[in-house]
């Protein structure tokens, strides 16, 4: 009998670039993708003492892990530090910053579906997904002339 179970996958994430968000300093590693659901996966860095990321409506539901620093969103009372798991349901609205001022934040992020910025106004200035995501990290690749890793890959 021939066993149908999917392989896992494996990420080195140390051969995936940093890709500049242009969020206030924020890059991401995008990890995994699933064009399927709509999840992406992602590692994300941003400097410490960042506040110029714009708030961020939720459409789906996020998952983040803190692996070094320390942050939180304008609107909570609580803070994130290394090891501290934050689910955010989605329709969620709220605005990230940096607690950490001589440190970077790194974050592991598993997110569903799209994320719209928001300006102080509530406009949207832009959506991202995975899509956007995927190709902002092929155009990176491109530029500086890396082999990208197939992130959609079962």
């Amino acid at each position: 009998m021939t066993n149908h179970v999917l392989a896992s996958n494996y990420i080195d994430s140390k051969k995936l670039p940093w890709v500049p968000t242009g969020l206030g300093g924020m890059e991401t590693k995008l990890c995994k993708v699933n064009p399927i659901t709509g999840q992406y996966i992602v590692l994300t860095k941003s400097p410490g003492g960042d506040q110029n990321v714009p708030a961020h409506l939720h459409h789906g539901t996020v998952i983040v892990y803190t692996i070094q620093g320390k942050w939180k969103y304008v609107e909570d009372e609580w803070v994130s530090g290394p090891g501290d798991v934050v689910f955010e349901p989605s329709g969620s609205l709220h605005r990230p910053v940096a607690i950490s001022q001589d440190e970077e934040v790194i974050t592991f992020t598993i997110i569903d579906g799209a994320l719209e910025f928001k300006d102080e106004d509530g406009n949207t200035l832009f959506t991202s997904n995975w899509q956007t995501t995927l190709e902002k990290y092929h155009e990176y690749c491109a530029k500086k002339g890396i082999e990208p890793v197939d992130v959609t890959r079962f």
